[in-house]
């Protein structure tokens, strides 16, 4: 995963140049935050919503959703 504000990595990810290679980066600060809250958007015109779990860097300490 990588943090929108500050390009903290830590864990998994596929390689850019050989998408059949896993890429394992382990970050100093160690793994993400993934907070106990699940963030709903319902939308206008349909009775469902899209659920989404909120994450928190450890390096900047600055939230996002996934």
């Amino acid at each position: 995963m990588i943090c929108p504000h500050c390009n903290y990595i830590h864990g998994s990810e596929w390689d850019e140049v050989d998408t059949s290679k896993l890429v394992k980066h382990v970050g100093d600060k160690g793994a993400f935050y993934e907070l106990q809250l699940r963030v709903n958007r319902t939308h206008e015109t349909c009775y469902y919503g899209e659920d989404k779990t909120l994450f928190a860097c450890p390096s900047c300490m600055k939230t996002f959703i996934d």
